[in-house]
């Protein structure tokens, strides 16, 4: 429930705008990470509930990987900004919240390494939960 939960958003030194022009390949090669930085999360909930999703590395797959920046996910750079509306429509549609990229993170530690305690919280009121989602990431 959104409403229950602010959303948080970038710390005051962090800027999604220049870390999209920074990464701009990654963002092209999967185009979900960039809208999940910068906290649109009904663009995200939109992307990421069409049935392409389940089309691994589509842009609507929410657990798609991006080799050029340590296999990141949209997961990961929604938490790394504080975007917690963002992280909990990935979650609701699929996403593997506990997956590890190739640095080690998944999107609970990218949020507290960033210092985003809003989503750590809400992350272990998540698990504490069953980890409840909208459906499964893959149709099977």
């Amino acid at each position: 429930d959104r409403t229950k939960y602010p959303n948080g958003g970038p710390r005051h030194d962090q800027d999604p705008c220049c870390a999209t022009v920074v990464n701009v390949l990654c963002m092209v090669l999967c185009p979900l990470s960039c809208p999940a930085a910068h906290g649109c999360a009904d663009l995200v909930d939109g992307l990421t509930s069409l049935p392409c999703k389940f089309i691994p590395c589509s842009e609507c797959d929410p657990n798609a990987m991006n080799p050029l920046w340590f296999c990141s996910q949209a997961m990961g750079w929604a938490a790394t900004f504080g975007q917690l509306h963002t992280v909990m429509v990935l979650a609701k549609n699929g996403a593997d919240l506990d997956r590890v990229n190739l640095a080690g993170f998944n999107a609970r530690s990218d949020a507290e390494r960033e210092g985003h305690q809003h989503i750590v919280r809400w992350y272990d009121e998540w698990v504490a939960l069953g980890k409840p989602r909208n459906c499964p990431a893959l149709p099977f």
